[in-house]
């Protein structure tokens, strides 16, 4: 299946982002609390973005769909699992460690999903470009996150 097209560059950061919550504690978590939470939030995004992907394709009866088609698919689809595995790790705050860097990386994952979303061709490849998600899948490797940033 033809799914990486679009997954492939949004999947590890989907992404970044799936329910564990923020923290009431002003100090704010610690880095491997942080990468723990961040880490699940991407998993539980990049499930629901892979199965919101697969039965699109199943309702557009190809695997191999063209790009207009996989342009239309992140708009509908990725960016908005990106959205909000976004706002579900800024409401982890900020790690007590490296807060700086953590700061980076989600700046960076802002700027390539407005980009996505201007432009939701910018998305479509066969793997030869560059993501738009470099950048930002980069820092979260750096940072430690190992689902977050993933391409796989």
């Amino acid at each position: 299946m033809r799914t990486h097209l679009i997954a492939a560059p949004l999947v590890g950061f989907a992404l970044v982002l799936a329910g564990c919550g923020g923290s009431d504690d002003d100090k704010g978590l610690s880095k491997a609390d942080y990468i723990k939470q961040a880490d699940a939030i991407c998993q539980k995004g990049d499930d629901a973005q892979n199965k919101a992907l697969q039965s699109a394709l199943q309702a557009l009866g190809t695997d191999s769909p063209s790009a207009e088609q996989q342009a239309k698919l992140a708009s509908e689809i990725a960016v908005p699992n990106i959205e909000n595995q976004l706002k579900e790790i800024k409401a982890l705050g900020t790690p007590k460690e490296s807060g700086d860097e953590a700061k980076a990386l989600l700046t960076s994952l802002e700027d390539a999903t407005a980009k996505v979303k201007a432009d939701p061709s910018t998305i479509v490849n066969d793997g030869s470009g560059p993501s738009p998600f470099a950048d930002a899948n980069a820092k979260a490797k750096a940072f430690g996150l190992t689902v977050c940033g993933s391409d796989s």
